[in-house]
């Protein structure tokens, strides 16, 4: 009930809920990559605050991070936020997802708003499938329009690792998300067989 209020709160629900008219067998090819937010106070000290900011390291490292991305899908979480406005990333479009916020957990993992409270398995899957329609949604848009599209998305580590699962059913062990780190997030196609091109495709 809380992520439920607070995804119609953010105005979310709705965009993301709009079927992708593909037969079953097509196949959409775009790099995706991940980056897990640069170090939060949490990671560096324990810091329980809820959603806490980036430690003085975490800035840092934000400021080094750089490249061009089509899209950037970022979670609403101050960790992740900030590690994109810090760093000299550059995109033609962003977006801030509720969905990609971090499994919640532990008190550091909720808004300044929220009650305390604790997500379950199912409300989590329910985020991946959320973001895996939303990444087929923005990626046809962005082939149609031409040109070489990639797509950074920004979130945290436990939900990082849920959604390279639910990606990726033949390989569902996901590598280490390290702070700060971008690395390619290959896609499992709904057919099953996966696309390789230039060494970093996701087939979506």
């Amino acid at each position: 009930e809380q992520l439920l209020h607070f995804i119609k709160a953010r105005g979310a629900s709705r965009a993301m809920s709009r079927p992708i008219n593909m037969p079953a067998n097509h196949q959409l090819e775009v790099p995706v990559y991940f980056c897990r937010h640069a170090e939060s106070t949490y990671n560096a000290h324990g810091d329980s605050s809820p959603d806490v900011p980036l430690s003085e390291r975490g800035r840092a490292q934000a400021k080094a991070l750089s490249g061009h991305y089509h899209i950037v899908l970022c979670s609403p979480m101050q960790r992740a936020r900030q590690t994109i406005e810090l760093s000299k990333i550059t995109y033609s479009k962003m977006l801030v997802v509720p969905e990609l916020r971090e499994v919640v957990s532990v008190s550091s993992d909720q808004l300044a708003h929220e009650r305390s409270w604790h997500e379950t398995g199912s409300q989590a899957q329910e985020r991946c499938a959320a973001v895996l329609q939303l990444l087929k949604s923005e990626a046809a848009a962005a082939a149609a329009a031409g040109g070489s599209p990639r797509i950074l998305l920004v979130s945290h580590c436990v939900f990082g690792g849920r959604l390279y699962a639910h990606c990726n059913a033949d390989s569902p062990r996901c590598p280490k998300l390290r702070n700060a780190a971008i690395v390619p997030f290959p896609v499992t196609t709904l057919s099953g067989q996966k696309s390789q091109r230039n060494g970093k495709m996701a087939g979506l």
